[in-house]
């Protein structure tokens, strides 16, 4: 009896271990290093096997800790010798702290362990070595890959390092040819599709970025890195909601630090989710005031919010503590805001200025700037932004130089508003509220006592193209035929004024100025005969 219960109890242990195990080993694959790291400090207390202190070690490095990882390493070398993948990943160590010769003498002792001319994981272990170390060597890392690929050309291990080399040379194709072998001859290596689908995000391809990423899910729907990458995928395509739900799912299964913490609040904040933010940024920031990129969404949470004041103190007090390589063009956008709100546009247009600085990308930013001074009836620094706006773009639209011609015109610089209503007549032929712009520019710049005609022909045009359809354009058209009547009015010629005006009351009626004008004239006619 005392022998069954001895036995029952040590199959528990066992399973006991092998439960822990699992775990540990799960945690790492996910990417979880700092929950992986402590989980397996705690088995190698019980089973200190070379394989535990080699993925112990490994969690501290990809943690950035490779004294700790030194450390772990060399228990596993005294635990088991023989083991060769600890002597490879003391020398990984030892690059990572730029000692090439101590790194060398320890690659010389993993390959006192095996067989190097017949084992293909030699070559895995030092290719490891050398992608992995805090300064990689991705060219060394491929010329030592490849010698193992001469051993066994069907090892997924070996390709998945060389695609993780050519990732690190930002050499996509390549590193995508060979995660997919990787993948061809072990499926199991799910990581790999990840990797595709990073490198495929990395390039903007974003359906083929998906895909790979749905296929690393397909065959574990909890994969961290998978949920993580497609979280990143969802923002970067503006899909804010699935973003965040999948990073939901992520922080169910994944490591949570704080650059986790601030995706997580970012994601609130794209989603509007402005009471959140407001939560989560102030308790982080609470337990450790450090993090003062909390302060920057709270900023922008405030401001969403109406709470202007308390926006303003936190954004200027993140500005004023942060390093300035920690700063980003939109602090700058929102701190333009708050300004603008304090009624300060002469501080909110350096601040504008500052954040298109910071990312020459934001081009719509001088229309912002534009359009605050149109608003506030400076046209002259409304010009100068529009031009701006329309010398960094590759291709200005039309309603760019109809805003700088409105601003010219406004600012009475009539030949200017008339060269950027030329644009736009060029730009868009068939409508009509172009011409009738450019137009008023040139009657703008006609004698008043002694008109030329100067606005006659783009007027004429407004007439033509107006007539595609008089319902939308029939403002237009009155003004246009109320041009003609008024110039032929001043030069005596009545009889054509009048045909002029008559259009215009078919079209509208209750034209009091017509009505007045074509009763003088009758008038004078009355007057006139004999």
């Amino acid at each position: 009896m005392k022998i069954k219960i001895a036995i029952a109890v040590c199959c528990g242990f066992i399973q006991a271990a092998f439960a822990q195990k699992d775990a540990a080993v799960k945690a790492y694959n996910y990417e979880n290093y700092r929950t992986a790291a402590n989980a397996f400090k705690t088995l190698v207390a019980t089973e200190s096997t070379g394989e535990n202190y080699y993925y112990l070690g490994n969690a501290y490095g990809f943690l950035g800790k490779w004294d700790s990882a030194r450390w772990a390493y060399d228990l596993g070398i005294k635990a088991d010798a023989k083991y060769g993948p600890n002597y490879a990943g003391m020398a990984k160590a030892y690059l990572s702290q730029n000692n090439t010769t101590k790194a060398q003498e320890y690659f010389g002792m993993a390959k006192s362990t095996t067989n190097a001319n017949k084992d293909v994981n030699y070559y895995n272990w030092l290719g490891e070595a050398w992608v992995n170390s805090a300064n990689p060597n991705p060219q060394e890392a491929i010329n030592i890959l490849n010698k193992g690929k001469d051993i066994n050309y069907k090892d997924g291990n070996t390709y998945f390092l060389l695609g993780e080399a050519y990732y690190k040379m930002s050499k996509g194709g390549d590193a995508v040819n060979n995660y997919d072998l990787a993948l061809q001859y072990n499926p199991a290596l799910i990581k790999s599709n990840v990797r595709i689908g990073n490198v495929w995000s990395d390039a903007h391809r974003y359906a083929e970025a998906l895909a790979a990423y749905q296929k690393a899910l397909a065959a574990d729907p909890n994969y961290a890195p998978a949920l993580r990458g497609l979280a990143d995928l969802y923002y970067m395509t503006a899909q804010y909601d699935k973003a965040k739900e999948t990073f939901g799912q992520y922080m169910k299964v994944g490591e949570m630090n704080d650059d986790m913490r601030y995706r997580q609040i970012l994601l609130s904040f794209l989603n509007k989710d402005y009471a959140t933010v407001q939560t989560q940024a102030t308790d982080l920031l609470q337990r450790d005031s450090s993090k003062l990129v909390m302060r920057r969404l709270l900023a922008y949470s405030a401001y969403e919010t109406g709470s202007y004041d308390q926006g303003y103190n936190q954004l200027s007090t993140f500005l004023r503590r942060s390093d300035t390589s920690k700063i980003i063009s939109s602090d700058y956008e929102y701190l333009g805001k708050f300004q603008r709100r304090q009624g300060n546009d002469s501080l909110a247009a350096l601040s504008y200025e500052r954040a298109i600085r910071l990312d020459t990308s934001r081009k719509a930013l001088y229309d912002t700037l534009a359009t605050m001074f149109y608003g506030k009836k400076n046209y002259t620094q409304a010009a100068k932004y529009y031009n701006v706006k329309i010398a960094n773009s590759k291709k200005p639209a039309i309603q760019d130089y109809f805003s700088l011609g409105r601003a010219y015109y406004f600012d009475s610089a009539f030949a200017k508003a008339d060269s950027a209503f030329m644009r736009v007549t060029e730009l868009s032929p068939t409508w009509p509220v172009g011409y009738v712009w450019r137009a008023r520019a040139a009657l703008s710049l006609d004698n008043p006592d002694k008109p030329q005609g100067l606005a006659s022909p783009y007027y004429q045009k407004v007439i033509e193209t107006a007539a595609t359809d008089s319902v939308k354009y029939k403002r237009e058209m009155i003004e246009a035929l109320k041009y003609f009547g008024n110039l032929n009015t001043l030069n005596e010629n009545y009889d054509e004024a009048m045909k002029y005006y008559n259009r215009v009351l078919a079209i509208s009626p209750d034209e009091a100025d017509v009505k007045k004008t074509v009763d003088a004239i009758n008038e004078s006619r009355k007057k006139k005969k004999p």
